[in-house]
């Protein structure tokens, strides 16, 4: 009996799905193996711990450090300071001049924060042959946030200072930093100028408690400033105008980038 294409597919239709091979049944298509599947699932499981676990060490467990790294690593303002004009006679005579003199420096923002603070502390009292508790001290006053260098080290040749900067090359926070002292030039007429040293009168470095209320006026830790006589009376004329470089350093206080500068103006003579 010939069987049409129609009755083939109702035959089909109603006869049960059995395998030809044991009675299991079949569909068409692939079917999924349960183990691979669980497998995967555990997979996804476990990648989405291991990153929420990150996230977690990241954000909660090192994130204060973390953020002051960054906080580090950003743009500064630089003050430059000119050299303070000289005091001179009616003739154009300098009774008292500026001569630099040479220093170790570091600013307290370079330097590490929690316990890696006072083995840098150590290597840097080595350094610059001081003591370590001295140093200390030294800084507390100005915070851990200045970004202004202070004195470390001073009055020392550029010799001297260029040899403590380079027996310590890893200890990048310290600078060679520039000051100047006043002086009395030899006297050209004969006669010396002792005799008007309270008419003069005379400098001193900038103090952390003067440094206060004296940052606002663009004086960094280091800076002199007229204290009595013709210093302190004429100190805008004498000191000038500082200018600024804005720079990006790295963690450790390297400058990586220069962006822009405003030159300073040099002391007039008075």
């Amino acid at each position: 009996m010939t069987q049409t294409p129609h009755s083939l597919l109702e035959a089909l239709s109603s006869a049960a799905p059995a395998s030809l091979a044991g009675g299991q049944e079949e569909f068409l298509g692939r079917t999924a193996n349960r183990s691979r599947i669980h497998a995967a699932y555990a997979l996804l499981m476990c990648a989405a711990v291991v990153l929420v676990g990150r996230a977690f060490q990241l954000q909660v467990l090192h994130g204060a450090s973390l953020r002051a790294v960054a906080d580090r690593n950003r743009t500064r303002v630089e003050l430059i300071v000119p050299m303070r004009g000289s005091i001179v006679d009616r003739h154009g005579v300098p009774l008292v001049r500026s001569i630099p003199r040479y220093g170790i420096a570091v600013a307290p923002a370079d330097l590490p924060v929690g316990a890696d603070r006072a083995a840098v502390l150590d290597r840097i009292a080595y350094a610059v042959e001081t003591d370590p508790v001295a140093l200390d001290h030294l800084l507390a006053p100005y915070g851990p946030r200045l970004t202004e260098p202070v004195m470390l080290r001073e009055d020392l040749s550029y010799r001297d200072a260029l040899r403590i900067i380079l027996t310590a090359p890893d200890l990048t926070q310290l600078r060679l930093a520039v000051r100047e002292q006043r002086d009395d030039p030899p006297p050209t007429t004969g006669q010396p100028v002792n005799g008007l040293s309270h008419v003069l009168g005379y400098v001193s470095r900038v103090n952390a408690e003067e440094y206060a209320t004296l940052a606002r006026e663009r004086y960094r830790p280091h800076d002199v400033i007229g204290k009595t006589g013709l210093e302190r009376a004429y100190e805008d004329v004498l000191r000038g105008t500082p200018g600024v470089r804005t720079i990006t350093v790295d963690v450790r206080g390297r400058v990586v980038a220069t962006s822009a500068v405003e030159a300073p103006v040099a002391g007039k003579p008075s």
